[in-house]
């Protein structure tokens, strides 16, 4: 019998800051635990196949119906421990509307 190696990878996320012309940022209520019920930048799982900019503006879009262009990345953060799922690398963007 062949042995097969199990990988625990990482998730992989993205959050958008997406800059208001009031100089505000838009933020969501999270309807999901962990952290149900706090405000949260918009953003989440990316998908199979996704590219990250995609998932980035697909989340935006779910979440808040809005409509962003995406400026630039902000930061890659990958503290494995700053999630209660796992491990969690989140992409960070910064978008305007």
């Amino acid at each position: 019998m062949k042995v097969v190696k199990i990988y625990k990878n990482p998730l992989l996320t993205v959050d958008v800051v997406i800059l208001c012309p009031d100089d505000t940022i838009v933020l969501i209520k999270r309807k999901k635990d962990p952290y149900m019920g706090f405000w949260a930048l918009p953003g989440g799982f990316v998908e199979y196949g996704e590219r990250v900019e995609e998932a980035a503006l697909r989340e935006v879009r779910e979440e808040t119906g809005l409509k962003v262009e995406l400026d630039h990345l902000l930061g890659v953060y990958s503290d494995p421990n700053r999630d209660p799922r796992g491990h969690v690398v989140s992409i960070c963007f910064i978008a305007h509307w």
